[in-house]
């Protein structure tokens, strides 16, 4: 599973608990890796999917770098489940009022996220399929270097997807995330597509947003762009950058990682 969505406010460098977010959330398929933006269609049953990669973010606050993974199971037809966590190495960048700076290094493990995907709807409407994610994000991370919220946090999203002919795929997300503690709810959502250019190269691209419920919140939103190379019916490897727009969010990224299915397909 991926992409469990968090907005922080603050420091300067609780942006990137923003950005982790908006990387990690429930689900994977084919508009997963490199994207953040999931695709409506679950693992098939009897096969299991991982997916990892290695991400740098980097702005006037902070340099990070997280490794991140996650696995999916297919259960029964239309239904699976999986986990996701990952690894938080980060320079933090403090500047004060005389024009110096200092910084400090946190690493650790992040939160756990567990969920599932099921596939409510195969040919609805307009051609789309359909789908609900329900996760909860457990607080294994430091909750004292603010890697993570310290508290249990819950998502539920609807994801939308078309194939247009037979290379060009649409897809839709929108959500919402319930926050433990005193940070306010978060809704979120996306749209991506993913062009078949070649039999073994893809181009993926995407914009995703998010907004904190609170009076005075700022839209985050931030698109990301690049290619996944299919090696095999098994292995794909992806490399995307990313950049903020607007809101609490890192200037820019860039990722690399692979996705290997195994197991009856």
């Amino acid at each position: 599973m991926k992409r469990n969505r968090l907005v922080c406010g603050g420091e300067p460098w609780r942006a990137w608990a923003a950005w982790i977010g908006l990387t990690a959330s429930a689900g994977i398929a084919a508009a997963g890796r490199p994207l953040t933006v999931d695709d409506a269609d679950p693992v098939a049953p009897g096969a299991v999917e991982i997916e990892a990669g290695v991400e740098h973010s980097r702005d006037s606050g902070a340099r990070l770098w997280t490794l991140s993974w996650a696995l999916a199971a297919g259960i029964v037809p239309r239904l699976e489940a999986g986990a996701s966590m990952g690894g938080h190495f980060e320079e933090r960048i403090h500047r004060g009022d005389d024009g110096t700076s200092s910084s400090d290094h946190v690493h650790g493990v992040g939160d756990l996220t567990l969920g599932l995907k099921w596939l409510t709807l195969a040919g609805g409407p307009l051609g789309f399929r359909h789908a609900l994610v329900p996760s909860v994000k457990l607080p294994t991370a430091d909750d004292d270097h603010e890697i993570g919220s310290g508290e249990v946090d819950g998502d539920l999203h609807w994801v939308a997807s078309r194939s247009l002919g037979e290379r060009l795929g649409l897809h839709l997300t929108l959500g919402y995330l319930w926050i433990g503690g005193d940070e306010p709810d978060v809704v979120h959502g996306g749209a991506a597509l993913d062009f078949l250019w070649t039999d073994t190269v893809q181009i993926v691209a995407e914009t995703f947003a998010e907004r904190e419920r609170a009076d005075g919140a700022t839209t985050v939103v931030g698109s990301r762009a690049g290619v996944r190379l299919l090696a095999s019916e098994a292995l794909a490897l992806d490399a995307a950058v990313a950049a903020g727009w607007s809101g609490d969010i890192p200037d820019w990224s860039a990722t690399v990682g692979l996705t290997w299915t195994f197991g009856v397909r």
